[in-house]
C-alpha cells in the first residue's frame, strides 16, 4: 500500500441519482479541492439502474464513475439490494417479508424483501452481475459494498420473516443440527407444556415475545435469522468474485447491532465496514461507546483493519425506531456537530484501526425519508463550515499517511463479546434483568477505556493466547467448547475475570445446572458451586461485598453490588476473596478465585458498575504486567488515548471529546516525542526513564504524538 493509497483514507458517500447531471462537475470539483479521495456510490440506485425488469440503464452510473476516475478518485460500488424498486414488489409480491400471523408487508420502506426468497435472490443476482461486469475492468473501482446495513428492517426488526421459505429453511436448519426429531424433542425439553413434535412440519418459528416459547427453539430461530443474512452476504460475495475476484468486498455494519453475528459475517467478507453516528438519537454520547464499536469491528477483520463507510458529518434526521417488544421510540433531529467534531470523529476511527473513513453524505437531499439527515453540504449545496473542516482533515491526512501506513493496534487485554449471550439474555429473555448483556458489556469496556488500556473486543471463536487478561462479563451462555477454550487459556497462564450470571445457559439455551456433567464442569473451572442467588432491586444501595485482607482485589475495601447476587460454595483449593453483607446472605462467599494450571480465574458474584469495575481491574494490573498506554498525572475523563504501533514507532492519539479546552499531563516511555498534526509546543520533562508530557488541547482537539 503506497503513499497514494494511504492518502485515499478520506472519502464521502455520493448520490448522483438525486441530482441533475449538470451538478456533477461542480460536486466533483468541490470534492477534489477538499481533499476527498474515495467515493461510495450506487447502493440505493436500483430503480435508476433497472427501471423495468430486465431493462438496464447503467450508462449514467458508468458516466459518473468515469468522471470520478479521471479526477483520481477511488470508487466503491454498492450493490443496491437493500431497496428494490416498486415494480419488483408489484410483480413478485411473494418476495416481500411475512409476519408471524401470515400478513405480508406492504411496500413502502426499505429492507422489506426476504433474504431466503428465491425470486428476490434471482433479481439480486441479475443486477449484481450487471453492475460488476460493467466495472470489473475499471481500476479506479477498488471494491464493492454488499447491500446496505443488513437487517430485517426499520418497520419492526424482530417481526419478520415467517414466509414459507424461511419456515422451510428453518426446519432444514434444525434437521441438519439435531438429526432425528426425537433428539430435538429430548434436547430442547419439548415435553414441557406437551409440545413434543411428531413431524417436522409441526415446527413453527417462535415470535416476539420470544420468552413465551421454548427457549432452545427461540435461540435457534435467532441464530437461523443471523445465518440467513450471513449466507445472503456470502451469496453476493461469490457473485462478485466470480466476475471480479481481485477487488475488495465489504459490507457496512451498524455499530454492534444485535440481529446478526457480525464476527461470523466478518469471516465472509474481505474487510468489515461500519456506520458511525455518535450523536444520532442522543444529545450527549460517551466516547467509550464509539471506541468499543471500533475495537469490536477491528476484531471482526481478518487483517486487523476496517473501514468506516458512513461517519456523521451533520445533524441526523429524526427516526421512529421499533424495539424488540414492539414499542416505538421517537428520536429527535440531532444536534449539529460543533466545530472540530468531524475532525475528532475522523481521527478517533483511525486511532482504533480504520484505514478508510467516508463521511455520510456529500450533500443533504431535499426529499424522501431522510430530508434532515445532513451531509457535509447543506440542502443548498454551497460551501460551509463543515466542508472547510473536511479540507483541514485532508491536509492532516497528507502529512501523516505515510507514517501510519504500517501501524496497527496491539492489545494485551481482551473483552469477550458473545452473541449467544446477547441473544439469550437480551432477546429470548427480554426484560428479565435490570441491565442488558449489551449494556453491561459497554459498562465494562468503559472501565477499561478509562484506565487507558488498549482493548480487543473479541468473539468466543477467536484466539486468546496473546492476551494477558481476558474479561468475560455476564457470559450468560457458554458452550462446552467455549468452556474448554477458557479453561485451556487459564491453564496456559491466562487471567480470566467472570461476573454474576456467567455460564448459566448451555449452547442449547438450557439452564446448565440441571445437567450434572455440565454443572460439575463449571464448578471445577471456577472453583465452586453457586449455592444461592437473588435478583437485587435497582434501588438497593446497601448491598456490599467486603474484600478480605488477602484479596488481590482491593484488600480490606468494600464494593457496591448491583442487580444480582451470586453466593458461592467454594471448592477445596479455591480462595474466597470477598463476602456479602446483604440481609440473610451476610457472611456468604461473594468472590472466588481458582488457580488452573499456570493461570487464574476470578468470579465476581455481582455486576459492579463501571467505576467499581475500573478499580477492580486497576488493582490487578501490576501483578498481570498489563500497562496502560500512559500514566496520567492530571487525568481528564473526556480525553481519550489510543495507540497504533509499527516496527519503527508508536503513534499515540490524544483526543479531546469535550466542548471545553483540556490540559492533560501524563508520562510515557520513549526517546523522542514529536507532535504530527500541529506545530505545537509540548512541555516535556525527562527523568531518563520516562517523559512527562503536558499537553493543552482545544475543544474537540486531536494530536498524534510519534514516539521513537
Amino acid at each position: 500500500m503506497g503513499s497514494g493509497d494511504v492518502v485515499a483514507m478520506l472519502g464521502v458517500d455520493y448520490y448522483p441519482e438525486h441530482w441533475p447531471p449538470e451538478r456533477f462537475p461542480i460536486d466533483i470539483k468541490m470534492m477534489k479541492s477538499s481533499g476527498i479521495r474515495i467515493v461510495r456510490i450506487g447502493e440505493f440506485a436500483w430503480s435508476k439502474i433497472e427501471p423495468e425488469e430486465g431493462k438496464y440503464r447503467i450508462e449514467w452510473l458508468e458516466d459518473i464513475v468515469d468522471k470520478l476516475a479521471k479526477e483520481g478518485f477511488s470508487i466503491i460500488i454498492g450493490t443496491p439490494t437493500a431497496s428494490p424498486p416498486p415494480w419488483a414488489a408489484r410483480k413478485y409480491p411473494d418476495s416481500l417479508v411475512v409476519d408471524y400471523m401470515g400478513n405480508r408487508a406492504v411496500y413502502g420502506v426499505r429492507r422489506q424483501f426476504c433474504p431466503n426468497n428465491p425470486t428476490y435472490r434471482k433479481l439480486c443476482e441479475k443486477i449484481i452481475l450487471k453492475i460488476v461486469r460493467a466495472f470489473s475492468s475499471n481500476e479506479s473501482v477498488i471494491g464493492y459494498q454488499i447491500d446496505n446495513e443488513l437487517h430485517y428492517g426499520e418497520s419492526n426488526p424482530w417481526r419478520y420473516c415467517y414466509c414459507q421459505y424461511c419456515i422451510r429453511s428453518f426446519r432444514e436448519y434444525l434437521k441438519k443440527k439435531y438429526g432425528a426429531l426425537e433428539d430435538l424433542n429430548r434436547k430442547a425439553g419439548t415435553a414441557f407444556w406437551s409440545h413434543e413434535y411428531r413431524d417436522w412440519e409441526e415446527i413453527i418459528p417462535p415470535a416476539p415475545p420470544f420468552d413465551l416459547y421454548n427457549r432452545t427453539l427461540a435461540l435457534e430461530w435467532i441464530r437461523f435469522r443471523s445465518e440467513s443474512f450471513i449466507e445472503f452476504a456470502n451469496f453476493q460475495k461469490e457473485l462478485i468474485k466470480s466476475v471480479d475476484p481481485e477487488k475488495i468486498v465489504t459490507t457496512n455494519l451498524m455499530g454492534v447491532y444485535p440481529e446478526i453475528d457480525y464476527y461470523k459475517l466478518g469471516e465472509t467478507i474481505d474487510v468489515p465496514s461500519n456506520d458511525i453516528y455518535p450523536r444520532f438519537g442522543r444529545d450527549e454520547y460517551d466516547p467509550s461507546s464509539i471506541a468499543m464499536v471500533y475495537d469490536a469491528t477491528r476484531c471482526m477483520s481478518k487483517k486487523g483493519r476496517f473501514w468506516i463507510t458512513e461517519l456523521q458529518s451533520g445533524p441526523t434526521d429524526g427516526y421512529n425506531v421499533v424495539s424488540v417488544d414492539g414499542r416505538i421510540q421517537s428520536l429527535k433531529i440531532g444536534l449539529t456537530p460543533e466545530p472540530g467534531e468531524l475532525r475528532k470523529w475522523f481521527w478517533q476511527a483511525v486511532a482504533h484501526g480504520a484505514e478508510k473513513v467516508l463521511f455520510f453524505r456529500w450533500r443533504t437531499y431535499h426529499s424522501g425519508k431522510e430530508e434532515f439527515w445532513h451531509g457535509i453540504l447543506d440542502h443548498n449545496g454551497l460551501e460551509n463550515r463543515r466542508l472547510k473542516e473536511v479540507k483541514a482533515i485532508s491536509k492532516e491526512v497528507e502529512k501523516v499517511s505515510d507514517e501510519l501506513e504500517k501501524a496497527h493496534v496491539q492489545a494485551s487485554t481482551a473483552l469477550l463479546f458473545s452473541h449467544d449471550s446477547l441473544w439469550s439474555a437480551d432477546v429470548t429473555e427480554y426484560g428479565y434483568y435490570d441491565i442488558t448483556y449489551l449494556e453491561y458489556l459497554y459498562e465494562v469496556y468503559k472501565s477499561l477505556f478509562s484506565l487507558r488500556l488498549q482493548v480487543d473486543v473479541i468473539s468466543p471463536r477467536q484466539d486468546l493466547s496473546r492476551y494477558k487478561l481476558v474479561i468475560a462479563p455476564f457470559l450468560y451462555l457458554a458452550s462446552k467448547d467455549l468452556l474448554k477454550k477458557l479453561d485451556d487459556y487459564v491453564k496456559r497462564g491466562g487471567f480470566l475475570i467472570l461476573t454474576a450470571r456467567s455460564m448459566v445457559k448451555d449452547e442449547l439455551n438450557r439452564v446448565r445446572f440441571g445437567f450434572d456433567g455440565e454443572r460439575v464442569a463449571v464448578e471445577e473451572f471456577i472453583g465452586g458451586a453457586i449455592k444461592e442467588y437473588t435478583r437485587l432491586p435497582p434501588n438497593e444501595k446497601g448491598a456490599l461485598i467486603r474484600l478480605s485482607e488477602f484479596s488481590p482485589i482491593l484488600p480490606r475495601e468494600s464494593i457496591m453490588c448491583r442487580f444480582w447476587l451470586d453466593v458461592f460454595s467454594p471448592s477445596e483449593g479455591a480462595e474466597v476473596l470477598g463476602y456479602h453483607n446483604y440481609k440473610w446472605l451476610a457472611g456468604e462467599p461473594a468472590i472466588i478465585s481458582n488457580s488452573r494450571g499456570a493461570g487464574k480465574v476470578i468470579t465476581i458474584g455481582t455486576l459492579p458498575d463501571w467505576a467499581t469495575f475500573r478499580e477492580i481491574i486497576n488493582s490487578l494490573l501490576p501483578r498481570l504486567g498489563v500497562k496502560p498506554l500512559v500514566k496520567e498525572r492530571v487525568g481528564q475523563s473526556r480525553v481519550e488515548f489510543s495507540m497504533l504501533q509499527s516496527n519503527d514507532a508508536r503513534y499515540l492519539f490524544v483526543i479531546n471529546h469535550s466542548s471545553e479546552a483540556k490540559k492533560t499531563i501524563f508520562t510515557i516511555s520513549g526517546e523522542e516525542l514529536t507532535p504530527l498534526l500541529r506545530d505545537r509546543r509540548m512541555l516535556i520533562d525527562d527523568n531518563g526513564v520516562e517523559k512527562m508530557v503536558k499537553l493543552e488541547l482545544n475543544p474537540h482537539d486531536v494530536e498524534i504524538i510519534k514516539i521513537t
